[in-house]
Protein backbone atom coordinates (compact mmCIF):
# COMPACT_ATOMS: atom_id res chain seq x y z
CA UNK A 1 0.00 0.00 0.00
CA UNK A 2 2.71 2.52 0.96
CA UNK A 3 4.66 1.68 -2.52
CA UNK A 4 1.35 2.47 -4.41
CA UNK A 5 0.78 5.55 -2.80
CA UNK A 6 4.13 7.01 -2.98
CA UNK A 7 3.98 9.35 0.04
CA UNK A 8 6.03 12.02 0.70
CA UNK A 9 6.22 11.61 4.45
CA UNK A 10 5.17 8.66 6.49
CA UNK A 11 4.15 9.22 10.22
CA UNK A 12 4.78 5.63 12.31
CA UNK A 13 4.31 4.35 15.45
CA UNK A 14 7.16 2.12 16.20
CA UNK A 15 5.51 -0.82 17.76
CA UNK A 16 2.53 -1.94 15.38
CA UNK A 17 0.58 -5.00 15.68
CA UNK A 18 2.78 -6.94 13.55
CA UNK A 19 6.00 -6.44 13.90
CA UNK A 20 7.53 -2.96 14.81
CA UNK A 21 8.48 0.48 11.90
CA UNK A 22 11.99 -0.82 12.04
CA UNK A 23 11.05 -4.23 10.53
CA UNK A 24 8.67 -2.66 8.06
CA UNK A 25 11.34 -0.61 6.76
CA UNK A 26 13.36 -3.06 6.40
CA UNK A 27 11.82 -4.51 4.00
CA UNK A 28 10.61 -1.91 1.51
CA UNK A 29 14.31 -0.42 1.51
CA UNK A 30 15.05 1.88 -0.72
CA UNK A 31 13.23 3.85 1.63
CA UNK A 32 11.62 6.54 -1.04
CA UNK A 33 10.08 8.93 1.46
CA UNK A 34 10.69 10.72 4.71
CA UNK A 35 9.71 8.92 8.17
CA UNK A 36 8.54 10.56 11.17
CA UNK A 37 8.31 8.14 14.25
CA UNK A 38 6.58 8.00 17.15
CA UNK A 39 6.74 5.90 20.32
CA UNK A 40 6.28 6.02 24.32
CA UNK A 41 10.00 4.76 24.79
CA UNK A 42 12.85 7.29 24.05
CA UNK A 43 15.19 4.58 23.92
CA UNK A 44 14.07 3.79 19.94
CA UNK A 45 14.93 7.25 19.20
CA UNK A 46 18.64 6.37 18.73
CA UNK A 47 17.76 3.46 16.06
CA UNK A 48 15.33 5.99 14.27
CA UNK A 49 18.31 7.98 13.35
CA UNK A 50 19.54 5.00 11.25
CA UNK A 51 16.09 5.33 8.98
CA UNK A 52 16.83 8.87 8.43
CA UNK A 53 14.08 9.69 10.51
CA UNK A 54 13.04 13.41 9.87
CA UNK A 55 12.14 13.65 13.11
CA UNK A 56 10.84 11.28 16.39
CA UNK A 57 8.44 12.64 18.49
CA UNK A 58 7.73 10.79 22.14
CA UNK A 59 4.16 10.06 23.29
CA UNK A 60 3.61 10.98 26.49
CA UNK A 61 2.57 7.26 28.85
CA UNK A 62 -0.38 7.03 30.29
CA UNK A 63 -1.39 4.34 33.45
CA UNK A 64 -4.73 3.35 31.87
CA UNK A 65 -5.29 1.40 35.03
CA UNK A 66 -5.52 4.65 36.79
CA UNK A 67 -8.57 5.18 34.65
CA UNK A 68 -10.60 1.44 35.47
Amino acid sequence: MIQESKPDLVILDIQLEDGNAFELLEQLKPIPFKVLFMSSYQSYMEESVQFAAVDFIQKSQIDLQRYA
